[in-house]
């Protein structure tokens, strides 16, 4: 009988130990499904670079994004499309994009802007803003770079 006894408490030890291994990765996982969903649609941001100031929208849908740049006056400056995935770095976040491929002109054309690797930036999500801070990494070649992008106003149908 205490052979049964001391089994059951190993056994009640080692699941409660792994509950609380696990949760806070499952918290975590939940976390990023839920900036994933908030994220879903279409975002807009103001951005000044040493060529001037551009209007950038980004849409994304899933797990895929599209960012079209223009200038002031609407005219088209790059179209791109990549898949993203949103990961947790202990207590920062950040937006990670792969693949991405230029489309600007309506044609897809050779990309040597991320060469087959990967780009990140840290992110923060608001209500209705989203801001990201990119340019961080090791490998960037780019300047850091902060956007803060507003959610777009959905189109009245």
């Amino acid at each position: 009988m205490k052979l049964q006894t001391m089994s059951q408490r190993i056994l009640s030890l080692f699941l409660f130990l792994n509950m609380i291994i696990t949760l806070p990765i499952f918290a975590a996982d939940t976390d990023l499904k839920d900036d994933l969903a908030k994220l879903q649609g279409k975002w807009k941001a103001t951005v000044t670079t040493d060529q001037g100031s551009s209007v950038w929208t980004l849409e994304l849908k899933g797990n895929k994004s599209t960012i079209i740049i223009e200038s002031k006056t609407g005219e088209e400056l790059f179209k791109g499309e990549c898949d993203f995935k949103l990961e947790k770095h202990g207590s920062f976040k950040a937006y990670t994009y792969t693949n991405l491929k230029n489309l600007t002109g309506g044609r897809e054309r050779p990309t040597p802007l991320t060469d087959g690797k990967s780009k990140s930036s840290l992110y923060k999500l608001e209500e209705d803003s989203f801001t990201t801070i990119g340019g961080l990494r090791s490998d960037d070649e780019d300047k850091p770079r902060l956007i803060v992008w507003e959610k777009a106003a959905e189109a009245k149908k």
